[in-house]
This record gives C-alpha cells, sequence and structure tokens, in this order.
C-alpha cells in the first residue's frame, strides 16, 4: 500500500488476531497511516501489543450517546456512525473534539447529506 493514504482495518474478534495485525502494522512503519477499527476488547489488547496504534471504536452501543462515550472512556482515536443521520450528532462532535477524536460516518453519497454531515461536525465520510 501506499505511504500516504490512511488503512482502516476492520477486525473482528478480541484474542489473538488484533495483536498479530498491529505488530504487522508496527513492523511494517504504517502506524502513522493506519488505524484498528475493533471492539473494545480487541483495542485494549492491541494497544496493549503496539501502545501507539490508532483505535476506531467500532463496539457500537444501543444508542449513539453511549458510543460517545464509551469511545471516549476507551480514549479511541476515532468513532464511525452510520445512519440515520441525527442533529444530535453536533453535540457529539462537540464532545468527541473536546478529547481529540475523529468523528468518522458510514453510509452516504448524497451531497446534501453529507453537508449536513460537515455542519454536524463530522470530519470524515466513507
Amino acid at each position: 500500500m501506499p505511504v500516504n493514504i490512511w488503512l482502516n482495518i476492520h477486525i473482528k474478534g478480541e484474542d489473538l488476531l488484533p495483536v498479530l495485525v498491529q505488530k504487522t502494522v508496527a513492523d511494517e512503519k504504517r502506524l502513522h497511516q493506519a488505524f484498528l477499527a475493533c471492539s473494545t476488547g480487541g483495542a485494549k489488547k492491541a494497544r496493549e501489543a503496539v501502545p501507539d496504534i490508532m483505535i476506531c471504536n467500532m463496539d457500537r452501543r444501543e444508542s449513539a450517546l453511549i458510543y460517545v462515550k464509551e469511545t471516549i472512556a476507551m480514549k479511541a482515536d476515532f468513532i464511525q456512525v452510520t445512519q440515520p443521520i441525527d442533529p444530535a450528532f453536533a453535540e457529539y462532535s462537540d464532545m468527541l473534539k473536546e478529547h481529540g477524536i475523529k468523528f468518522n460516518f458510514f453510509g452516504t453519497d448524497s451531497p446534501d447529506e453529507i453537508k449536513k454531515l460537515f455542519e454536524y461536525g463530522v470530519d470524515f465520510r466513507w
């Protein structure tokens, strides 16, 4: 992979796989451009092995607010939310930015929705 693009690495499971993947990312000197999208348990194991790995919390909860609060508590680098687009995203964005967490959205190609997401403070759209 080129060194100037983000690597969004989705990991399912919380056993040895997050550790092995993150050691590979570190060995390949890609920590500056890669983040692990995983559960809270996977993030914990990966960070024990490679403390500098960036984490995207993918441990979605029954409410977006709980998901945001857990992302802050685990000191993740990113969060990724999906539909429906909610005006509360503006509040969540403020909370996340206060803790240096990037706010990612997945699930639209609509220019109007993308504009609204950026107005709410979303950093990225995949």
